[in-house]
C-alpha cells in the first residue's frame, strides 16, 4: 500500500476532520503544478552540460541544491501569483512538456 494512503488512514482514524483548502494552499499547490513541468523540461539541459562531467558527490549536492531552489521558487511564486494564473500557466506548461516528451524522445 502506498505511504500516502497509510497517512490518510491514520489521520482519518485519529478523528481529524477534513477541511477545504485555504487560498494560500491553492496558490502553493498550483504554483507547484506550474513549476514542476518547467523544471522537468530544463532537466535535459543540465544532463548534457553538467551531469556528464560531474562525480557522485557533486551530483548529490547539485540535486539537493536544486530541490531547495525549486521549493523556494514555488513559495515565492505562490506569494506573488494568483491561483488562476498558475492554473492556466500550468495547463500550458504540461501541454508543452507532453509535446516535448513525445516529439523529442
Amino acid at each position: 500500500m502506498p505511504p500516502w494512503l497509510y497517512i490518510w488512514i491514520a489521520r482519518f482514524a485519529s478523528g481529524e476532520r477534513f477541511r477545504k483548502a485555504t487560498p494560500a494552499e491553492w496558490r502553493y499547490h498550483l504554483g507547484f503544478f506550474f513549476l514542476f513541468p518547467v523544471c522537468l523540461a530544463l532537466a535535459p539541459v543540465l544532463e548534457h552540460t553538467f551531469l556528464a562531467r560531474a562525480n557522485n558527490w557533486l551530483v548529490a549536492f547539485a540535486i539537493m541544491g536544486l530541490v531547495v531552489i525549486f521549493f523556494a521558487a514555488t513559495y515565492i511564486w505562490a506569494r506573488h501569483v494568483s491561483a488562476v494564473v498558475s492554473l492556466v500557466l500550468g495547463i500550458v506548461a504540461w501541454a508543452v512538456f507532453a509535446w516535448l516528451a513525445w516529439d523529442h524522445s
